[in-house]
């Protein structure tokens, strides 16, 4: 892709934003359709991965406006998700799974090729993919359906989710007191390190360390973040010459014990109180280590729900969830922003210990819970990494730990295209220092 002669403009690239979202909407709007008519489980996991790879290209755009041009984002950078999209609806037609819809399908999938070649012929006229354009092709689809097939939103999509087989993840009870933004927003890079909102140190206030106390009495035998007052915080983490950062499991993974599921979720609701708004400092970094080693065990077990899983699995999976939150946030929620607790989230809007990304995963999840609840991240966070596992021993049809793990987090980290990323000789140097860093955790964690 080339790069632009000059820097674009702010309305610029209000522009260009815009017109990610409406084809973001749009490849939803589109999916849906798709999906409420082919129950199919691989066609609906195909879908999935179009609707991710997409995302994935547009949070990529986001973050790096300056890189794009041309006459529309469109063409750019969604022509290859679009064309997997009309493979498969041809494919499913094909073989009849498509019923009496089958002339609308194709019929959308023509118009959409037809506006995709005329867009790209008349590019040096400036023509573009208009949302109107867009709205027309989705009215194709779906002549019947009502509201505007671009409307976008961050709200939970509970039909979204139960399309995929996606559950809802564990929460805190009760409703979110949510502050007023502070800004700039505090952030952290993808390779999971911290870059402050504000240099120097910041103090907690009584209100928050107060919350932070949490319910109820835990059964575990350590000192309690909870019993840590509010004081002045110093960097959150020093970084080590190799990049990891100073944490590291207390625990092994408790494979022989086995708990009912509504037990182990009291106690991860449990963990959770105890953790709510807690920033990690030096004054705390021993009881906070041990109580996220904890809490991210028992989701370990929680998110297997005593599956039949095999014994590689079964192994692999604790460190895999353990490592993924190291590289990604270095197991941190929250973290102070002008001098007050607020949640981790990075540039490109990857947020809390799993650094669950709000573009990504638009729909899916609560992005309040999201940010505020790190039960509820972590449980979703588990939940994508889990299905990416999965993923990983059918893309690879194996079930060597090495592959499966080093696949599972890339295609985390960068969609279901990237399942073999870490394998490519010409790995581009940011992705594969990203990688390399993620396997260095996970085999400190496996060493204990």
């Amino acid at each position: 892709m080339a790069t632009s002669a000059a820097p674009l403009k702010p309305e610029e690239i209000a522009a260009w934003n815009n017109a990610l979202d409406n084809w973001d909407a749009f490849l939803v709007f589109a999916i849906k359709q798709v999906g409420a008519t082919v129950t199919d489980a691989n066609v609906r996991n195909e879908l999935l991965n179009i609707l991710l790879d997409s995302r994935q290209r547009l949070v990529a755009a986001l973050s790096q406006p300056q890189r794009l041009i041309g006459p529309d984002p469109v063409r750019l950078l969604f022509l290859r998700e679009w064309t997997r999209l009309g493979q498969l609806i041809e494919n499913a037609a094909r073989q009849g799974r498509l019923g009496n819809r089958s002339l609308e399908f194709l019929s959308f999938i023509s118009a959409g090729d037809a506006l995709f070649a005329l867009d790209q012929a008349a590019a040096a006229l400036g023509m573009r993919i208009s949302a109107d354009d867009l709205r027309r092709l989705a009215r194709i689809i779906a002549p019947q359906a009502n509201g505007d097939p671009l409307a976008y939103s961050f709200d939970e999509d509970p039909e979204l989710r139960r399309m995929f087989g996606l559950s809802a993840p564990l929460e805190l009870p009760g409703a979110l007191d949510l502050p007023m933004e502070p800004a700039p927003v505090a952030t952290s890079d993808r390779n999971g390190e911290f870059v402050p909102g504000e240099t120097g140190h910041a103090s907690i206030a009584p209100s928050i360390g107060a919350a932070s106390s949490g319910e109820g009495t835990s059964s575990l035998n350590a000192p309690s973040t909870a019993s840590i007052t509010a004081s002045p915080l110093a960097a959150p983490f020093s970084i080590l010459p190799s990049g990891l950062c100073l944490i590291a499991p207390t625990t092994a993974y408790a494979a022989d014990i086995v708990l009912g599921t509504q037990v182990r979720a009291v106690q991860i609701l449990t963990l959770g109180r105890k953790l709510r708004a807690v920033v990690v400092s030096e004054r705390n970094e021993l009881p906070y280590r041990y109580e996220i080693s904890q809490l991210l065990d028992l989701i370990a077990q929680y998110q297997l729900q005593d599956d039949a899983a095999d014994a590689s699995v079964l192994r692999l999976w604790p460190i895999l969830l353990k490592a993924a939150a190291w590289q990604e946030s270095c197991w941190r929620q929250f973290v102070i922003k002008h001098r007050r607790v607020w949640y981790l989230e990075s540039q490109t809007g990857d947020i809390g210990l799993m650094q669950v990304n709000k573009y990504v995963w638009r729909g899916f999840y609560s992005l309040a819970r999201l940010r505020w609840d790190i039960v509820y991240n972590l449980s979703a966070g588990a939940e994508i990494l889990q299905r990416f596992l999965a993923g990983a021993s059918s893309h690879f049809h194996s079930d060597d730990p090495v592959v499966l793990a080093r696949a599972a987090y890339a295609a985390y980290n960068g969609g279901p295209n990237a399942y073999d990323r870490w394998l490519q000789p010409q790995e581009p140097p940011a992705l594969r220092a990203i990688d390399q860093a993620f396997w260095l955790k996970y085999r400190a964690i496996e060493a204990g």
